[in-house]
């Protein structure tokens, strides 16, 4: 081999063992590079675990808050009950105005916004009791929003609070708005009286389903004599008598007729005999 050709060999031994360790470094330098990783991964996923523990914690804790909460609110609203039973208004308004202001900024689940709803109703009422007529409409209004978003615009709740802010309306002279919203619950509570009829009629039984329905169409047809009757009133005021008549008659026929099975004065009618008789 000539001095050329060692050098050569020599040379190229050289640069091999360098090549090899900077393989086995880079190598060296990945596997700590993994074994960091696998570090910082299972770093994360304890923070992340954590947490979720932290989470559920104050989740559980204010889930308890507020079941406290809505707990002292019904004990409110059960106080409020009794008293207005009792004819203490204003301490019944107390307890009601305490019950919303209780809850009024909660984030409630449909079932608690179903009580909140008749809670405002029930302040309404008070409200009207005491002939602050001003309160019981924009507690009415507040309710029926909530009853709107709940049941939808045909539901027999909304017919019951809409005719409550109708008359709130009436008192303060509002006549018009009065009679729309009193026409626009006549219209949901009639055809729920036709559709009660026919369930009743296809059940042909007296089954406690039956009897029940029976109950609940005669409530039903206290309250349509009751708007019957309002909405005569209302017309009386706006000058029209035409439409008056129309509604009072309406009102008699269906308490003599149809009312049979509405009920009568004495079971919680609304007394149009009475009024008519007096026009």
């Amino acid at each position: 081999t000539t001095r050329l050709g060692r050098e050569k060999k020599k040379k190229r031994k050289r640069k091999k063992i360098p090549f090899l360790m900077k393989k086995k470094r880079k190598k060296k330098k990945q596997r700590r590079g993994g074994r960091q990783n696998k570090r910082v991964r299972k770093k994360k996923k304890n923070n992340k675990k954590e947490k979720q523990r932290i989470g559920d914690e104050n989740r559980e804790e204010e889930s308890k808050k507020q079941g406290e909460l809505f707990e002292k609110r019904d004990e409110l609203v059960n106080k409020g009950e009794k008293s207005r039973r009792e004819g203490d208004l204003e301490e019944a308004k107390k307890c009601f105005l305490k019950a919303v202001e209780m809850t009024e900024q909660q984030q409630e689940p449909q079932r608690q916004q179903q009580k909140f709803a008749n809670l405002l109703s029930s302040l309404g009422d008070t409200c009207g009791n005491l002939g602050e007529d001003e309160e019981a409409k924009k507690y009415f209004e507040k309710s029926l929003k909530i009853k709107e978003e709940l049941y939808g615009k045909g539901h027999l709740e909304v017919a019951e609070t809409l005719s409550k802010l109708g008359v709130a309306e009436n008192n303060l002279l509002q006549e018009k708005v009065a009679k729309e919203h009193l026409e626009t619950a006549l219209e949901i509570q009639e055809k729920a009286w036709e559709e009660t009829g026919k369930e009743i009629e296809e059940g042909k039984g007296k089954g406690k389903e039956t009897g029940d329905k029976k109950r609940e169409r005669r409530r039903l047809g206290n309250q349509i004599a009751a708007n019957l009757l309002n909405l005569g009133n209302i017309s009386v005021n706006l000058g029209e008598g035409l439409g008056a008549t129309k509604y009072y008659k309406r009102a008699l026929e269906f308490e003599e007729g149809e009312g049979e099975e509405g009920g009568s004065e004495g079971e919680g009618g609304s007394g149009v005999g009475e009024t008519l008789v007096v026009l």
